[in-house]
This record gives C-alpha cells, structure tokens and sequence, in this order.
C-alpha cells in the first residue's frame, strides 16, 4: 500500500497555499474548473517549493503576454492607432445624407 500524502499545494484554485488535510485542498479546487492546478507532497518543504515554482511560471507566462500585446493595446488587447487630421464637424455616412434628404420633418 502507498505511503499517503502528508500535505498538498494548490498554485490556481479559490485557495491558494499549502493544505495539510486533503479535504481543505479539495474544497479549495472544487468547482474551479480545468484550470485548477495543484499536487499532493510527501513533505511540506517539497510542497513550499513547488508552489513558488508554480507562481513563477505563472507571473513568467503573465509578462509574456503582456509583451506580446505590445505598449500601444490596452487591457482588453484594443490598439491605439493615433488620428492623422483631427475631424472637422459631424461625420455622417453618405448613405445616411442621402436617406434624410428626401424626408423633412418640421
């Protein structure tokens, strides 16, 4: 028979840390979903280091991504694309111009 876990670590879930119960783990990831991320450990050292190993490659994966998205995007990934002329009034599509210049309503 298998030698039982001493302790648990959880890097994504509603709890993160290092539990000594599996029930506190498991409360911890349950309906988290997939992207629940955690391991049981033999000894609470091998789980400490584990968990900030974890919460690096996260924090890695985070800067990763904001670089890729560049300086010019905001949070949701929109690019700023600066106006060349400034707008001189209000710009209305022709095929609106069209549509109300047969209808007079006074």
């Amino acid at each position: 028979m298998k030698k039982p876990f001493t302790c648990y670590a959880v890097s994504r879930g509603r709890a993160v840390g290092v539990f000594d119960k599996w029930a506190t783990c498991a409360a911890s990831v349950q309906d988290y979903g997939l992207a629940a991320r955690y391991r049981g450990f033999y000894s609470r050292a091998d789980a400490e280091a584990w968990l900030l190993d974890e919460r690096a490659r996260l924090e890695e994966a985070r800067q990763a991504r904001r670089k890729k998205r560049g300086k010019d995007t905001d949070a949701n990934g929109w690019r700023f694309v600066p106006a060349t002329e400034p707008l001189q009034g209000p710009v209305i599509p022709v095929w609106k111009q069209e549509t109300n210049a047969g209808t007079n309503k006074c």
